[in-house]
């Protein structure tokens, strides 16, 4: 995972800033299914597929009518991964299962013809109906084994034709001669062929300010869902410990003085630089402009902007209406990510 981390944070933030960002907020989007307790319709497609949450049989994904030589067309799990940002990389770890026989003829490659597992993923949006094969396990082997498929560089990561989704599709098949073979090691679970384990890793590249994330000081973390009484959700917070950083203090405003009123309808907003006990200096400043007091919600995202290397911000013209009171703030990033506490805000009404 490193590896797709590094080469994703060395080189593929928004080429369209000329500053890179202090932060990254890359992601990652992650699918686990647990097909021992759920079918997940809805979520998944399947073909001549049965899980063990609906047979209680091994192993848990696994083929529902056996192939022959007249049925030869292979079983199929897809599972369909979708992102509003970009994905830059990922991979699919998975444990899977090949049936066959402990007879010699076997191992020599007969008989095992139809006993097949192998996975593929639509990774290139401009021919989403073709897949591109990941791994297929040898024709002449059975028994278990598990694999790491790599995506990094098979994803278009910019452009109009960026990957923003893409399906992973396991294809099994299992010989119906072989339907009765016993379950004795290596063959776990006989003639049978299927899947133990899946899971995918999508890594994805969002914009800096677009995800909150944890800083020093208290943080507040809500979760909501539209979902019915009717679930189970497990979050997972990871973070490291640093005992060595500090937040920069919190800007002073200097203009428009509070509770002023202006004349114009473009003023110029200015605030004290702020300071940094660890000298990291200061990055960017975030301002916002509201109606409400708290500034709880900012007027637009024009007024709800980084401003850097300034301590200054000359509102547009057009966007402020005469007789209205607007109220303003501004806080600090240094050059470590950490965040001031907003200024006071000031509010100033237009004439």
């Amino acid at each position: 995972a490193d590896r797709g981390h590094s080469q994703v944070m060395c080189g593929y933030y928004d080429r369209k800033d000329t500053h890179e960002p202090p932060r990254y907020a890359n992601g990652i989007l992650v699918f686990e299914p647990d097909f021992r307790r759920y079918t997940y319709e809805g979520l998944v497609s399947r073909n001549n597929i049965k899980l063990f949450a609906e047979d209680g049989k091994l192993p848990v994904v696994h083929v529902d009518r056996f192939q022959d030589q007249l049925y030869d067309t292979a079983s199929r799990l897809t599972i369909p991964m979708e992102s509003p940002y970009v994905m830059v990389g990922g991979y699919i770890d998975t444990r899977y299962y090949k049936g066959g026989s402990n007879s010699s003829s076997s191992i020599m490659g007969k008989g095992s013809g139809l006993n097949r597992v192998s996975l593929a993923a639509s990774l290139d949006p401009t021919f989403e109906w073709t897949s591109t094969p990941l791994w297929n396990y040898y024709s002449w082997g059975y028994g278990m084994g598990e694999c790491r498929a790599w995506l990094d560089d098979k994803m278009v990561r910019d452009g109009r034709n960026a990957t923003y989704s893409f399906k992973a599709s396991y294809s099994i098949s299992a010989d119906k001669k072989l339907e009765s073979e016993p379950a004795v090691f290596p063959l776990v679970y006989g003639g049978q062929s299927g899947l133990d384990h899946v899971k995918i890793v999508a890594e994805l590249q969002v914009n800096p300010g677009s995800l909150p994330a944890l800083s020093l000081g208290s943080n507040l973390v809500r979760y909501t869902d539209e979902s019915g009484s009717d679930r189970k959700v497990k979050i997972t917070y990871k973070w490291r410990e640093i005992t060595d950083q500090h937040a920069p203090e919190a800007p002073v405003l200097a203009s428009p003085d509070n509770g002023k009123k202006v004349s114009g309808l473009a003023p110029e907003f200015k605030w004290q630089a702020s300071t940094d006990a660890d000298r990291d200096g200061i990055a960017c400043y975030r301002f916002q402009l509201s109606l409400r007091p708290d500034c709880a919600w900012p007027l637009c995202s024009t007024f709800d902007r980084d401003v850097r290397d300034d301590t200054r911000f000359q509102a547009p013209r057009g966007w402020l209406n005469p007789g209205t009171t607007y109220y303003w703030r501004v806080r600090a990033e240094d050059g470590q990510g950490n965040w001031s506490a907003w200024s006071e805000v000031f509010s100033f009404t237009t004439r």
